[in-house]
Parts: C-alpha cells; structure tokens; sequence
C-alpha cells in the first residue's frame, strides 16, 4: 500500500505535466480508479474515496483538454467500478 500511495503522491506533485497531455492524465485517473477498488476491497473505504475524488478530477481535466473518446470511455469505466464498489 505505501508504495502505490507514494506513486500517486508522486504524480500528484507533477500535476502540471498533464496540462498538454490529456491521455496521459486519463491514464492516470484509470490507475487511481486501480487503486481504489483495491483500497476498497481490502476495508479501506476512506482512503478509496479520497483516491477515486482524485481520480474523478483528474479525468474531468482531461475531459477538459479534449481526451479521445475510446481512453475516456475506459477511464470512465474503471472509475464506475470503483465507485460501485465503495456504493458511492
């Protein structure tokens, strides 16, 4: 857990890289996704509400920034089970 905490810290610290990259930032937001059905799946419910918020944002950014419609769809889709799972 705290390895995959510290790889999301990390990006988080780097938010500014996603700026011209909206496919980078998708891909982001699936691994948050990731890593809170994971959370949520192992009793940490907080902790997996806190990622998926992020995760939420950082796709909607991407939203923002003209993200192709197939890795949207599939961000989309791993945060959907991430929130199903948390019943959010």
């Amino acid at each position: 857990n705290a390895i995959l905490r510290n790889g999301i810290d990390v990006y988080d610290q780097h938010d500014q890289e996603f700026a011209d990259r909206p496919t980078a930032e998708a891909e982001y937001a699936t691994s948050c996704a990731w890593f809170a059905n994971y959370l949520a799946s192992t009793g940490k419910q907080d902790d997996a509400k806190a990622v998926v918020r992020r995760a939420a944002n950082h796709l909607a950014h991407a939203e923002q920034r003209g993200l192709a419609p197939p890795v949207h769809l599939k961000a989309l889709y791993y945060l959907a089970l991430a929130q199903l799972r948390l019943k959010d």
